[in-house]
């Protein structure tokens, strides 16, 4: 992969808030750290994004509830809440995140250093109001016009992974 292309999810973030790096690996993480998982979904030769109630847009994913594995935890969110089935998955990255609040986020999650992990691969989907579909260079611009710059790395990244792999 060209890591170059990808300076804002690969550029790590000190602010008042949290530290947060990304590495762009395959390689298994201590599922006790996660708190966060999400997956980037293709379908056929377009990809998923989500358009959440504010407008935004975004990948699907969020927060691990207490004691949910990643995998069911995955499935929850695609499953049950956007209709998507994973097809085939594969590990784009993570993060690691330090804050610095005294106390978790959540009571349940790793504290003060956790992850947040991001998926790729194919997906059936059920058509929703909340999922829209566009090419590579589509999502990647749309996510850009709205100053998501991460998200669009991130797009671009897993689109680069899964034709590694294809």
């Amino acid at each position: 992969m060209e890591v170059d292309k990808y300076s804002t999810l690969l550029s790590p973030v000190d602010n008042e808030h949290f530290k947060r790096r990304f590495f762009l690996t395959g390689e298994p993480i201590n599922e006790s750290l996660i708190t966060n998982v999400f997956f980037v979904p293709r379908a056929g030769d377009k990809w998923l994004y989500l358009v959440k109630d504010s407008g935004k847009l975004d990948y699907p994913g969020g927060e691990l509830r207490e004691g949910e594995s990643v995998i069911f935890g995955l499935e929850r969110m695609l499953g049950l809440e956007l209709g998507i089935s994973m097809k085939s998955i594969n590990k784009l990255g993570h993060w690691i995140l330090e804050d610095k609040y005294e106390t978790p986020l959540r009571e349940h999650f790793s504290h003060p250093i956790s992850a947040a992990v991001v998926f790729t691969g194919d997906a059936n989907f059920v058509n929703s109001n909340n999922l829209k579909s566009a090419t590579t260079e589509e999502v990647c611009r749309l996510l850009k016009s709205e100053g998501r710059h991460l998200q669009a790395d991130i797009y671009l990244a897993c689109a680069e992974y899964l034709e590694s792999l294809d």
